[in-house]
């Protein structure tokens, strides 16, 4: 016998789910071909979720998904949050399997694009397979598991390409700091408990990026990305060597590669290889680690400057003065046929947003 067709709807003032909050939110519940159907229609969630009884399967299909969390203050230290009791095994068991669409996802003002995913329990975990995100041209894909029992561990891998690192910055609320023409990065993190257990305290992983023919901006930004790789912080160094007035202030720091590889672990990120910045004005290299919790960086940085037309002898020498004499002198004696590279080193220590930087004499190197 055909079973009872059952459609209903229902206003919902405001629905809470954890730190999560949708109001005005209106959801017609029906059952039409063995399936339970609820379309949602408010303010910050539209779109279908479907139960279907034949395989006891989930299909989210949002059109638009705005998540209002609490801002938190960039300037403050957040103190460490005790990990929660371990998730009972039947929680993950009795997730069904599970397709995510959502056409477009804003977490407070950040525009995070389309995603998609399927969720897949297995045994004791939950894979979260076939990830994939458009955010302002940058693709991700990858995959997920959260795995439950003796040890609660959730783990993320993601392949990141696109082209202009600008537009996903501004995707996220912050100025186009660093322009480039291509992109890529690989992330492979891991954290104990649940996903949403994530913290910079616990954090572990490596990560890497390659940015091909790109400019550093002196836009400022909150970007935890870029301060995260220090990448903003070379403004700092290169005002410092007052370098090629026009090549570095009217469009900022022009490089053709700027690449890093960094290990993670507690929150904090050390180099695996020095990151490395080849540009026409003048080449770095950076190693050292770099503080996720208290926000700080202690790093050492190379930087090969080339004797030639194009790096103004007299700007080198205000950025290292104990070299002046002997760079003065050769410039005298040799002039034009200076074709050689000096390299000066810094150190850089502080907070992110101004590190203090300081010349290594080169008795310390």
């Amino acid at each position: 016998a055909e079973g009872l067709s059952v459609t209903s709807a229902i206003e919902i003032g405001q629905l809470n789910i954890g730190t999560l909050i949708f109001e005005s939110l209106l959801a017609e519940v029906s059952n039409p071909d063995r399936r339970w159907s609820i379309a949602l229609d408010g303010r910050d969630i539209q779109g279908f979720i479907d139960y279907n009884l034949a395989d006891a399967s989930m299909d989210f299909n949002l059109r638009h998904l705005h998540l209002r969390t609490p801002d938190s203050d960039p300037s403050i230290i957040e103190p460490e949050v005790p990990l929660p009791d371990p998730t009972p095994i039947e929680v993950v068991n009795k997730i069904p399997s599970t397709s995510l669409l959502i056409e477009n996802l804003v977490w407070n003002d950040d525009q995070w694009g389309r995603w998609k995913a399927n969720l897949l329990p297995s045994g004791n975990s939950l894979l979260v397979d076939q990830l994939e995100a458009d955010i302002a041209g940058i693709s991700l894909t990858g995959q997920g598991v959260w795995s439950v029992g003796e040890v609660e561990q959730s783990r993320l891998s993601l392949a990141v390409n696109g082209l202009n690192l600008a537009d996903f910055l501004e995707s996220m609320g912050d100025p186009r700091a660093v322009e480039t023409k291509s992109l890529s990065a690989e992330f492979a993190l891991r954290w104990p408990g649940a996903p949403w257990s994530f913290s910079r305290y616990r954090v572990g992983g490596d990560l890497q990026f390659d940015l091909r023919n790109g400019q550093i901006t002196e836009a400022k930004g909150r970007s935890a990305l870029l301060r995260l790789f220090g990448i903003l912080n070379f403004n700092n160094l290169f005002k410092r060597l007052r370098l090629d007035f026009t090549d570095l202030y009217k469009s900022g720091i022009t490089f053709d590669k700027l690449v890093g590889k960094y290990h993670l672990e507690d929150g904090i990120a050390k180099t695996q290889e020095p990151l490395i910045m080849r540009g026409a004005s003048a080449d770095l290299t950076a190693e050292g680690s770099l503080n996720l919790i208290n926000r700080t960086v202690d790093k050492r940085v190379d930087v090969i400057l080339p004797l030639t037309g194009n790096t103004p002898l007299a700007a080198v020498l205000l950025g290292a003065p104990q070299v002046a004499g002997a760079l003065f002198l050769i410039d005298k004696l040799i002039g034009d046929k200076i074709n050689e590279a000096t390299k000066l080193s810094y150190t850089m220590t502080g907070p992110w947003r101004e590190p203090l930087l300081e010349i290594i004499n080169g008795k310390d190197r």
